[in-house]
């Protein structure tokens, strides 16, 4: 399967009466770049939470956005010791009813009762958080792999297409250096005897090896046998899926060094037209490949 570096997924988690929204976005990018945006009280995680997106979405420019809603369970460090402010209550209530006391308990009478408060460590609160934020990233990222993977497939297709038109442009010059081929050795034969008419003492088979040497600096056959071969290693490199970003760039550079190879050699008009519409091809594969992971 192949992904792209772009991408966006949100995720959601409770904790208590706390929400947690986590939204990621990624783009290209030729390393893995992260920049979160997180409460202040919270950035001692952040590190270990860009490593957590790192070992899941390997490369890319990815921006994290986390919001809290309802803070209440991270923003104090004070509990309500609610099992003992119970038991109090219960007892004023019966006192009362037994002894036949009359008034109202206020919140100074609470606020006085021994250790009705108690204090939460700060260790607990960021566990809860990373608790919160570890589960809405895990959403986020599930769904951003999923767009990924979405618009790497339209990627894919788009690939292979240009690459069978690489393909069908490079047969066309095939076809036409196979004709050519004969015809330059045969002119260049005869414009070397034309040249040395006359002159005695011509080595013949010294003259058939220089025609020869000639000839073969226009001879492409092996340029396009090695692009035929990139081209086959790209289609198999897609299929293979995975991280192929890299390597399809690297595969791409082997074939704009052998296409130029071809233009510079062949020297035929006929095989130009050809020549440009792969060159196209290929800059036009390299600025869709930016973006394969």
């Amino acid at each position: 399967m192949t992904y792209s570096m772009t991408g966006y997924g949100k995720g959601e988690f409770k904790v208590g009466s706390t929400v947690i929204n986590v939204e990621i976005k990624s783009v290209n990018s030729r390393f893995c770049e992260i920049l979160i945006k997180m409460p202040v009280k919270f950035t001692a995680q952040e590190e270990m939470l860009k490593n957590f997106i790192k070992d899941n979405l390997k490369r890319g420019k990815i921006d994290v956005f986390i919001e809290i809603s309802g803070k209440e369970d991270f923003e104090s460090a004070i509990d309500v010791n609610e099992e003992k402010l119970y038991g109090y209550l219960n007892a004023v209530k019966k006192i009362k009813e037994k002894f036949k006391i009359d008034g109202e308990i206020n919140i100074q009478n609470i606020l006085e009762i021994p250790d009705i408060f108690v204090t939460r460590e700060e260790k607990d609160i960021v566990e809860k958080f990373w608790k919160g934020v570890n589960g809405a990233t895990s959403k986020a990222i599930k769904n951003l792999i999923k767009s990924r993977r979405e618009e790497g497939r339209t990627l894919a297709k788009d690939l292979k297409e240009r690459i069978n038109t690489i393909i069908k442009n490079l047969k066309c010059i095939e076809r036409i250096t196979e004709k050519k081929n004969k015809q330059i050795f045969k002119r260049l034969k005869e414009k070397i005897n034309t040249l040395v008419e006359g002159i005695e003492k011509i080595n013949k088979e010294r003259l058939e090896l220089e025609v020869a040497f000639l000839s073969e600096k226009y001879d492409i056959t092996e340029e396009c046998v090695r692009l035929n071969h990139h081209n086959n290693f790209f289609l198999q490199t897609l299929k293979d899926g995975g991280e192929i970003g890299k390597k399809l760039e690297f595969i791409l550079q082997e074939m704009s060094r052998e296409i130029n190879t071809i233009g510079a050699k062949g020297n035929l008009f006929e095989i130009s037209e050809f020549v440009i519409y792969i060159k196209e091809e290929i800059e036009k594969l390299r600025e869709q490949v930016r973006n394969i992971l």
